[in-house]
């Protein structure tokens, strides 16, 4: 008895040991706002005028993070959003991973699944046009020795705006499917001798709405709402006092 307690705290420690859960960091990411030129991200900044990252960590990449977009003219815009996460990189290096699509992508979304050394994400995510090229070009993953490859994922909206309305573009990245369309990271994380991998999985999704200008036609400011109601009461107010002193006399 004493042997099996022995031989069944082992094989639960070795369970623990072996835990697949990943190790996940956000080396490298970019926004780019229409092709302003300006650049947001790991080489740039996210100001709080735009973006609300109060939900999102940086170091592992995970989380919501929103985009407050007003230009102010009347036009077509574009966001895109580029992420390049590295999963378990001390256990498997980052080249061993591949990439997946959930879903039909919706009006106006465009994305890219592609190798930031070997492709052309990067460039297609920052230019000065909307150049994501809706294409998965690491689908597939081999094994060591020649493992390939590195993803990054690039997703992005385009839309149309009135005279200072403003884009609300929201990022999103989990561990678990999101629902609707998404872009999915995985890395197969070690092999074994039969080929069984524990694989760990990133999903990216957005959603995009438009802020109008002005509030529903009808409804004033507040300040302007009290102020008419004090000065419809002071009247009616003075009214029935004038009709009173008339009656008396």
């Amino acid at each position: 008895m004493k042997a099996l307690w022995q031989t069944l705290v082992v094989a639960l420690a070795l369970a623990i040991s072996h835990s697949p859960a990943a190790t996940i960091e956000l080396p490298e990411y970019n926004f780019n706002l229409n092709g302003s030129g300006t650049t947001y991200g790991i080489y740039g900044t996210t100001p709080a005028a735009i973006f609300n990252t109060s939900g999102f960590d940086f170091a592992t990449g995970l989380g919501s993070l929103t985009i407050n977009y007003k230009p102010g003219p009347a036009g077509n815009y574009f966001i895109n959003a580029y992420f390049d996460h590295d999963v378990d990189l001390a256990i498997n290096s980052s080249f061993n991973e591949f990439a997946g699509v959930l879903g039909s992508a919706p009006a106006g979304v465009s994305y890219q699944l592609d190798d930031p050394f070997t492709g052309t994400i990067f460039a297609n995510a920052t230019a000065a046009t909307n150049d994501l090229d809706n294409t998965n070009h690491v689908p597939t993953a081999a094994p060591a020795p020649n493992a390939c490859c590195n993803v990054s994922l690039a997703l992005g909206h385009a839309f149309i705006l009135a005279v200072d309305e403003t884009a609300v573009v929201t990022y999103t990245v989990g561990l678990t499917p999101p629902g609707g369309f998404a872009l999915r990271l995985t890395d197969p994380d070690i092999f074994d001798a039969a080929g069984a991998a524990t694989p760990e999985n990133l999903y990216l999704s957005s959603s995009l709405r438009i802020i109008p200008a002005t509030g529903p036609p009808g409804i004033p400011e507040p300040g302007t709402f009290g102020l008419s109601a004090i000065a419809a009461i002071a009247g009616f107010m003075w009214r029935g006092f004038q009709k009173r002193s008339t009656q008396s006399f």
